[in-house]
């Protein structure tokens, strides 16, 4: 069950896969795109910092399955979806949930300096 502030996320994003547009320029829509090994009910709202702890629209990210797969496996690293979110919704999310990230102020700089 989504709820709505991941609804809202969706809506921001435009239905729209954010780790293909912004890493690779391609838009997909996360229900429409169907990758091949990929399970279709893995598509929709990432919680950046897990649904328990923080469900605003700002933390939440629209995935495909297969992002959404990657994402939660570590294949495409944590810091990477924080960064990107926080370039879409202008709110530096590693200052404001610094208590959930497990990475350095170095890394943080690597990634958004």
């Amino acid at each position: 069950m989504q709820t709505s502030a991941t609804k809202d996320a969706l809506a921001r994003d435009n239905w729209e896969c954010q780790v293909h547009k912004h890493f690779h320029g391609v838009r997909v829509n996360i229900f429409m795109y169907r990758p091949v090994g990929y399970h279709p009910a893995l598509a929709g709202g990432h919680h950046a910092f897990r649904r328990n702890r923080v469900d605003t629209p700002e933390t939440i990210i629209a995935l495909c399955s297969e992002c959404h797969y990657k994402v939660e496996h570590a294949i495409i690293p944590k810091i990477d979806i924080v960064a990107l979110l926080s370039k879409i919704t202008g709110v530096n999310l590693f200052q404001k949930y610094r208590q959930f990230c497990k990475f350095t102020d170095d890394d943080w700089l690597k990634v958004y300096p």
